[in-house]
């Protein structure tokens, strides 16, 4: 059983709407293919020339049609897709990388705190590596460094017990031996 054939009939008003629509750069995909759609459907195209000059299924075409005799211009565009919002913004990721810019290094907890004070945008650390490895900044993890976080006295204080350590070894005085946390010697 055949289908009726789908006929979009346009002005000439439409015909270059949906033209311009299709040149216009900050219009979705979709929907310049949906006009491009019914233009050669306008133009005598049937529903099987014009899913295999697009590059999809008859069906697809036949959807378009119908939804520009239901709603017309507004149904080209497409529906809300489900789900949560996005949090962030482009802008604001701009802003981070304006901050970072002069930062030799930064880690992805700086950058959550960077978003939440400038942007008031909470994602989480995973989020931020994710969208960061994403739009190709680079990014280094760094590396944890005790150095800074030593006590300077008790520190010096036990490089002068272990000199004096190694030279009463040297002298022969006493065993010196060296373990580490699982009671391996060397």
């Amino acid at each position: 059983m055949s289908r009726p054939r789908l006929q979009v009939s346009l002005s000439d008003a439409e015909d270059r709407e949906l033209y311009e629509l299709r040149d216009d750069k900050t219009v979705p995909g979709r929907t310049k293919r949906r006009a491009e759609m019914l233009r050669l459907n306008h133009q005598g195209w049937k529903t099987e020339q014009i899913a295999e000059y697009v590059g999809c299924q008859r069906e697809t075409v036949r959807q378009a049609i119908h939804r520009w005799q239901h709603s017309g211009l507004a149904g080209l565009r497409d529906a809300p897709r489900q789900g949560r919002p996005r949090q962030w913004q482009a802008s604001d990721f701009a802003v981070v990388e304006q901050q970072l810019a002069g930062a030799s290094t930064f880690n992805s907890r700086q950058i959550v705190e960077l978003l939440k004070t400038e942007c008031n945008v909470q994602l989480s650390r995973r989020q931020v590596s994710r969208l960061l490895k994403k739009r190709g900044t680079a990014r280094k993890r760094t590396r944890q460094r005790h150095q800074r976080k030593q006590d300077p006295v008790a520190r010096a204080q036990g490089l002068r017990e272990l000199t004096a350590l190694r030279n009463a070894a040297e002298q022969g005085l006493v065993r010196l031996l060296y373990m580490d946390e699982t009671g391996f010697e060397s």
